[in-house]
């Protein structure tokens, strides 16, 4: 017994050495990634997902995605990476069934690799159509998002991307009407502008085909917000100095179909960074 209890002594006594050596909390660094979106463009089908399907680690599940959906930035394991967009069974979506049809959860839209680097921003797009005999046919569009150009506490940066197949090419003017010069000249489809700095205040995108007048859609900017506790980051908007935020103009919903639910033209905004506040 005597034994025993010198044992157990000997034990706590190195615990209590081990505890009094230890330096505090130990932070495991994140493996550098790079940081994708989704954006379902496809005007003429159901819900769709995105899956990486070559790694689990470094992988986020883009899921359930309506079309004018955009999804926030996620941390993606950099390199060649395996990408499926699948569709969505429209029962368990409405909830009518509690199981998928397999017939329509493995048809697969997109099966695609994509090389991403670490550090870098990208935007992936899901645009054309999905019914046969349809033109263009549905793929994916894969963007740099060149972030470098941060713009001050008294600015904003601004671009366009179009999705839209029906606009060929779109010119967008800063204000509610297509009058004066354009602040974007020539988007095509499936591209995007560069980032163009403008001071704090409200904006104003109507975007029309290059050349023409008509308007073809018109949103204004979000403005933003300040952060509402100095634990939090400031919302996106064109009162927020140091916003970078895109105008997506994306194309009618073809009658009929499952996405018909918005039947023109739109610009939508997504804010692309987090603003720093001063004191931040």
């Amino acid at each position: 017994m005597r034994l025993q209890r010198i044992a157990l002594l000997s034990a706590v006594g190195l615990a209590l050495t081990a505890c009094s050596s230890d330096t505090g909390p130990t932070v495991t660094d994140l493996p550098a990634a790079a940081s994708v979106r989704y954006i379902e463009a496809v005007p003429d089908t159901n819900k769709t997902d995105l899956k990486f399907v070559d790694q689990i680690k470094g992988s986020p599940y883009f899921g359930q995605l309506a079309f004018r959906d955009i999804s926030a930035y996620e941390p993606v394991a950099p390199g060649a990476r395996h990408i499926r967009i699948f569709a969505v069974d429209p029962a368990i979506d409405a909830n009518t069934s509690n199981e998928a049809n397999i017939n329509v959860v493995s048809q697969v839209f997109v099966d695609t690799t994509i090389t991403f680097e670490a550090n870098k921003f990208y935007t992936i797009i899901h645009v054309g159509y999905a019914r046969t005999g349809s033109s263009p046919k549905q793929h994916l569009v894969v963007l740099t998002d060149d972030q470098s150009a941060v713009p001050s506490s008294s600015q904003i940066a601004v671009r366009v991307i179009n999705t839209a197949p029906t606009l060929a090419s779109a010119d967008v003017y800063n204000g509610t009407s297509a009058s004066g010069a354009a602040l974007f000249t020539g988007v095509a489809f499936g591209t995007s502008s560069a980032y163009k700095l403008l001071s704090t205040g409200t904006v104003t995108f109507t975007a029309t085909a290059s050349g023409s007048s008509t308007v073809a859609a018109t949103a204004a900017a979000p403005a933003g917000a300040p952060p509402a506790t100095v634990s939090q980051s400031a919302l996106g908007g064109y009162s927020i100095g140091g916003s970078m935020l895109t105008a997506f103009i994306f194309p009618a919903s073809v009658k009929g179909s499952l996405a018909a639910s918005n039947t023109a033209t739109s610009v939508k905004w997504m804010q692309d960074n987090f603003p720093q506040t001063p004191g931040a």
